[in-house]
């Protein structure tokens, strides 16, 4: 098996992509018919990367912490060892998923959507009313993705460049569901201590790492505190490491401002990546192009002065009542493995970013009063409550459109 897969491996990526997407694409079920229930308590189940430290693990996680808040009746299951990811978030304790009436809610993009029905099975998929939630960070989905709708009785994404962008390529309708972002039960102390600012940003280097774009981030902390001792300055990438090329590069270039750039590359269950966020005092995301960024609500949600491109996605709650929203201007975007050509991204002002940790530094009392009113923006938004009802309507806008 191993020599098989080390041939495997031999292939070119993208050619292996192409055999694996048309292999789950035909062999996952249609979506089929789906059995009527007669009220609405009736099972939801929850299916991701639900023990992964990625974007779409937390959003599932989220959804499923959210209807639990709710009292709904949520199962889990977790796609973490079917999709070779690393499981590091211990998994809820709640009942398993049975065959029968209910609703499959899928946190997977395609092609892996397509496996995600194939290894959820037929005994627990069919008859089920089948959700799957993509994400994309660019205005246009890959046209391929649209052979992998009709696995799904509807489609939902977060934000509406989203829906635009997978609507547009799909053809038929998709839905809104917001991501679940839990807000702190009281505001951090931040900006609290005259002897320190601490500035932290986190990012994915290995699958996102120009989309990230984290040198902006040390150009933009560079320029506006150079030199000072007060600056505490942090970064948490995934996929580092201490030889990693770009991390050098960040701590080379973080040095040349007379900073000294801390890289936390340890991969955190929720738990441990929300206490490393509330150790912040301002979180800072120069970002080319987001699907939602969830780490940006997340610094929101407990109450930190928040420094961000606010491209489209994030645009949807951040402004400069509640942040320090930062300009940008259309650039093309970098080619992707999934697609070569996804069109164009945000290329921040620097400039602009530098003005915005400037501020902060100059008018804390300021900074503070922001973020306790991103707090009060993320709770009306995108709270259990508010991700709970998104999906009532959801379900019954796609129940009636898959009603014969």
């Amino acid at each position: 098996m191993s020599i098989l897969h080390d041939l495997w491996r031999l292939l070119p990526h993208r050619f292996r992509r192409r055999i694996f997407e048309t292999a789950v694409r035909t062999s996952a079920p249609e979506a089929g018919p789906v059995l009527d229930w007669p009220d609405q308590d009736v099972p939801i189940i929850v299916a991701g990367v639900l023990q992964a430290p990625t974007g779409l693990g937390e959003a599932a996680r989220g959804t499923l912490e959210a209807l639990r808040a709710m009292g709904r009746d949520v199962r889990p299951f977790d796609l973490t060892a079917a999709l070779r990811q690393e499981r590091i978030v211990p998994l809820p304790d709640l009942p398993a998923p049975e065959p029968g009436p209910g609703i499959l809610l899928v946190f997977a993009n395609p092609p892996t959507s397509s496996y995600a029905l194939h290894a959820i099975g037929r005994p627990i998929a069919d008859g089920k009313l089948k959700i799957g939630s993509w994400v994309w960070e660019y205005a246009h989905a890959p046209e391929r993705w649209a052979q992998h709708a009709g696995h799904f009785h509807g489609l939902a994404a977060p934000t509406e460049l989203v829906r635009q962008a997978v609507s547009g390529v799909t053809g038929g309708p998709v839905g809104r569901l917001p991501y679940h972002v839990p807000v702190g039960q009281a505001p951090l102390p931040v900006l609290q201590r005259p002897d320190r600012l601490r500035i932290g940003f986190i990012g994915d280097i290995v699958a996102a790492a120009g989309r990230k774009n984290p040198m902006a981030v040390v150009e933009a902390v560079g320029r506006a505190f150079g030199g000072r001792g007060d600056i505490a300055f942090d970064m948490i990438l995934r996929g580092a490491s201490a030889g990693h090329p770009l991390v050098r590069q960040l701590r080379d270039r973080a040095r040349h401002f007379g900073l000294a750039l801390e890289v936390d590359a340890r991969l955190l269950d929720t738990e441990a990546h929300r206490a490393r966020l509330r150790s912040f005092d301002v979180f800072c995301s120069l970002h080319r192009a987001e699907g939602f960024g969830l780490t940006i609500a997340e610094a929101m949600a407990v109450g930190l002065p928040v420094v961000a491109t606010r491209c489209p996605a994030v645009g949807e709650y951040l402004d400069d009542s509640v942040g320090y929203p930062v300009p940008w201007r259309p650039v093309p975007a970098d080619p992707l493995v999934d697609d070569p050509s996804p069109g164009m991204w945000a290329e921040p002002d620097i400039d602009a970013a530098v003005a915005a940790l400037r501020a902060i530094d100059a008018n804390r009392a300021e900074a503070a009063d922001r973020g306790r009113l991103a707090m009060k923006r993320i709770e009306q938004r995108y709270s259990a409550s508010a991700v709970t009802a998104a999906l009532d309507l959801l379900v019954a806008e796609v129940r009636a459109l898959s009603r014969p």
